[in-house]
């Protein structure tokens, strides 16, 4: 492999195989077992790092379809009454994608049971760049040029980087533990061993890096790779 050729195959494992199923182990979306534990997920990285922790012990489940963002997704009432329904809410930070912070707020009004946990709430977070929404949004919107690609002003592509990602497992893990003592030390075993698989992901994609040829990696489209430069010390253009 050249070094362009490697450094596009680690892009690819380090942000979508790490947290969209590729490793071994994962519960899968849905995955029920003996416990009436149900956790809701608002994206598809938070719910496949739910579907880790959750394994047997829990039902693990994505709101937003696989491909879709929800930038500019609204959820209509079903999704609203499957959240209110659910022991553990999972989603990012403030500002990726606003709907989750309205619903949130209906959740305290309401002295709902739900708790909410922010996956990206242990992690070492980067400043956001002047990122404009992309082009080909997966939510099917348009946008006008110069929009943001989130509000806040802290990168939210942290499961660019895998070992940012075992910090989000973490914090899911100890969610799940929170309002499922009963299984606490299942979720802690799931998320190490998710853990494990993470850290070995690091490690071959860190060989990768080092053994390649250049190390320049070429983006088009969307500029969400700042946390797999901070961690493999690449440049991406």
């Amino acid at each position: 492999l050249t070094r362009r050729r490697a450094l596009l195959a680690a892009a690819t494992a380090g942000g979508i195989g790490a947290t969209a199923g590729c490793l071994e182990g994962s519960g899968g979306s849905g995955d029920t077992g003996a416990s009436e534990t149900s956790a809701q997920s608002s994206f598809f990285v938070f719910g496949d790092i739910a579907d880790h922790v959750a394994g047997d012990a829990a039902a693990s489940e994505l709101l937003v379809p696989v491909g879709q963002h929800g930038h500019g997704w609204e959820p209509g009432p079903r999704v609203r009454e499957d959240i209110g329904d659910a022991d553990l809410f999972v989603h990012g930070m403030e500002g990726f994608q606003p709907w989750v912070y309205n619903i949130r707020g209906d959740l305290l009004a309401d002295g709902a049971d739900v708790a909410t946990v922010d996956a990206s709430a242990d992690v070492s977070l980067l400043e956001a760049g002047d990122h404009r929404q992309e082009e080909d949004d997966h939510d099917g919107e348009d946008h006008e040029e110069g929009d943001d690609h989130d509000s806040g002003a802290m990168d939210p592509h942290f499961w660019m980087d895998p070992i940012r990602t075992r910090e989000a497992v973490g914090t899911i893990s100890q969610g799940f533990a929170d309002v499922d003592p009963a299984n606490a030390d299942t979720y802690i075993e799931n998320a190490e061993s998710f853990g494990a698989q993470l850290e070995d992901l690091h490690e071959r994609i860190d060989s990768l890096v080092a053994e390649a040829s250049s190390d320049v990696l070429l983006v088009a489209g969307h500029d969400s790779f700042s946390y797999f430069v901070d961690r493999y010390g690449v440049t991406v253009e």
